[in-house]
């Protein structure tokens, strides 16, 4: 598990995560139970109730959480990486990534429906990402 790939910021990513999103009940025991093996990449998505409470060593772990459909406009943005960073207990973490290059009608409904199906909106991916403009950085 030692092998890193360094990302153009000059941080370097463990080639292997551990993802949390089945049991929700046992995600915490089972994110400690990984970093005990040696897992350094830790993968959450706030929309999975995977954002965890509980770190040992954070200097040493990469995380990783993601913005969810329903907040790629970019004024939501920003609101919904500090959610995630307050349930994960942490300051900051190391990725931040678009869950799925898709938008979902804007709104705090996880998986909006129009007629039984997605109700997605027109943001481009590019514009969302426009938005963490007052976002800290750390690179």
């Amino acid at each position: 598990m030692g092998t890193k790939f360094k990302l153009n910021t000059g941080a370097e990513i463990p080639a292997i995560g551990f993802g949390t999103w089945q049991d929700e009940d046992a995600q915490e025991a089972a994110v400690l139970e990984a970093i005990k093996a040696g897992y350094q990449h830790i993968d959450t998505a706030t929309v999975r109730s995977s954002d965890q409470k509980k770190w040992r060593t954070r200097e040493d772990l990469f995380v990783t959480t993601k913005l969810w459909n329903n907040k790629h406009h970019p004024d939501d943005v920003e609101e919904a990486l500090q959610q995630s960073l307050e349930e994960l207990n942490l300051e900051y973490v190391d990725l931040y990534l678009m869950h799925w290059p898709v938008a979902w009608k804007r709104g705090e409904e996880l998986f909006p429906k129009l007629h039984g199906m997605p109700a997605m909106e027109d943001v481009d991916i590019v514009y969302v990402w426009h938005a963490p403009r007052n976002i800290d950085a750390r690179f």
